[in-house]
């Protein structure tokens, strides 16, 4: 992409621009693009949401002001801050457009300003998951019938692949080749990866999740695992869109509403739900199995700042990921999650490897045919 002019570079091409260079891909652009489609191919539309008219109001302001707290306006806003801190650094600090765009933390009284409120806060989910190992045995079999069909496979593939590794849903859909470590069976997130907090962290993998991406590697995947029979990436709507279909009664409950569900995506309901939900279902077996909260939220990728920090300081800080290298321990905790599925599958009447094998040759960078993936 060529230099832009700041002012007047369109709203696209500086969230691609972003998205790009911080690795988010398309779902950044979507939401940035989200509330301005109208606009966002207008030349300065970018700085256009920033600039105030006569009664010192911005578009973003006029936009987000009376808008309700929901999953959906807290991602724009966030992106949408990407987009103003992209165009400052762009600007200089001797332009009078400087002084319009927000400064980097959320809610400072210029953000509140700019945006006309604060962002939403992040929500927590009243949803719980159905503990009972029926009911995920009745989910389980309802995704792994998708494997045997060839259009569904890498969305069937990818929630299979979450429920073994408890990735952030939109992680799993953006996973791309070059983050598996084959030779120590582990995936290295880096601190730029979206959902990464700025730390890089590695993930062991059980041979389920293992499998998959073994999988994927001979089908010729190249850029991300899972991608669709069109070339493109599966996504977590498409990762919802078949939790749609799969029902299993009282698999989920709200706490908000006292209301039951049979499906992880039901209907009418704005709550968190679908894709999103995948990773709750991994923290309540995990709990159910006696796996230590420390180490599930190791497992699933989370900074472990918090939990580590002791009366000498935080310890992981001094504790930088070396890309693939992960301990026997959590490697064997990450197994668990394997046979646990491997019973699942038992109670619904087939075994695993019928429907995932497990390579009888794994495929590595050495592996002829496949060097330097």
């Amino acid at each position: 992409m060529a230099e832009l002019n700041p002012k007047t570079a369109t709203l696209r091409e500086v969230a691609e621009l972003y998205a790009t260079k911080s690795k988010r891909g398309k779902a950044f652009v979507t939401s940035a693009l989200q509330y301005f489609k109208e606009i966002a191919d207008e030349p300065g539309s970018a700085i256009r949401l920033f600039e105030k008219d006569a009664d010192g109001n911005t578009l973003l302001s006029k936009t987000f002001k009376d808008t309700e707290d929901t999953s959906t306006v807290k991602s724009s806003m966030q992106n949408l801050r990407q987009i103003g801190l992209t165009l400052k650094g762009m600007l200089g600090p001797d332009t009078p457009e400087y002084a319009l765009m927000p400064d980097k933390a959320p809610d400072t009284d210029l953000n509140t300003r700019i945006f006309g409120r604060s962002e939403p806060a992040k929500a927590v989910s009243e949803v719980s998951i159905n503990p009972d190992k029926k009911k995920m045995s009745q989910l389980f079999n309802g995704v792994v019938k998708y494997l045997d069909d060839s259009e569904m496979r890498p969305v069937a593939q990818a929630i299979i692949f979450n429920l073994n590794t408890g990735l952030r849903p939109n992680a799993v859909a953006g996973l791309e080749v070059s983050s598996y470590k084959p030779d120590t069976g582990a995936i290295y997130v880096t601190a730029e990866t979206q959902g990464a907090k700025g730390r890089a962290v590695n993930i062991p993998l059980n041979p389920i999740a293992d499998s998959i991406l073994q999988d994927r590697l001979r089908k010729g995947a190249k850029g991300n695992f899972f991608t669709k029979a069109n070339g493109s990436a599966v996504t977590s709507a498409d990762m919802t869109k078949l939790l749609k279909t799969i029902k299993v009664p009282d698999i989920a409950y709200d706490a908000n509403t006292g209301r039951y569900f049979d499906t992880l995506a039901p209907e009418g309901f704005s709550g968190k739900k679908g894709s999103a939900l995948l990773r709750n279902v991994h923290a309540t077996i995990g709990q159910s199995i006696g796996i230590p909260g420390e180490r599930l939220a190791y497992l699933q990728g989370r900074s472990l700042k918090a939990a580590s920090k002791g009366s000498t300081g935080e310890l992981a800080t001094y504790q930088v990921a070396f890309p693939g290298a992960v301990g026997e321990f959590d490697r064997e905790q990450a197994s668990t999650f394997a046979s646990y599925w491997s019973d699942a599958a038992s109670e619904a009447g087939f075994d695993i490897q019928s429907k995932i094998p497990m390579p009888e040759a794994r495929i590595t960078p050495q592996t002829s045919g496949f060097e330097g993936y």
